[in-house]
């Protein structure tokens, strides 16, 4: 989980202390429910703020770790366009014409959050020089990855 961090800012956002792993998840966790957790006869099945999980070799991040870097003073960040967010949440790279504003000096090869507004809604991989008009940053994950991964309902 810190080297997925360290891909955006070097700013110390959690304190190891602070994060409790459950197999291949991450929680952010208070220190009394740590002290609890020691008394219990089995393992949680979750516990705290969910902050990720190892998926083969990469890290999916939860809402709250996305915040958590959004809020970072050193982060690197992309604001688009409403139209472009809309296209990245559902799976679309970001085309640097609709890149309204940059923080923290974005340069190719970085990987960079993905903001609209505010509002954290994934990251993606500079390809190109930002001042590139053709060039585009890949979507690595959007956060309409949670809705694409809900299983369909059928009504009887």
């Amino acid at each position: 989980m810190w080297e997925f961090i360290e891909k955006f800012t070097d700013e110390e956002l959690i304190r190891e202390d602070d994060v409790f792993q459950l197999g291949e998840e991450w929680y952010l966790v208070p220190r009394a429910l740590f002290a609890l957790g020691k008394d219990l006869p089995r393992h949680p099945v979750f516990v705290g703020t969910f902050l990720g999980r190892k998926k083969n070799n990469y890290l999916v991040p939860g809402v709250a770790l996305l915040e958590k870097l959004a809020a970072s003073k050193k982060a690197k960040k992309v604001v688009v366009n409403d139209k472009s967010a809309w296209l990245f949440v559902c799976g679309k790279n970001v085309l640097h014409s609709s890149i309204v504003s940059t923080e923290n000096s974005p340069a190719v090869g970085d990987w960079a959050l993905v903001l609209q507004g505010k509002e954290c809604i994934g990251f993606g991989k500079i390809e190109t020089a930002l001042s590139d008009k053709n060039g585009a940053i890949t979507n690595v994950f959007d956060i309409g990855d949670f809705l694409r991964r809900e299983r369909t309902t059928t009504r009887s």
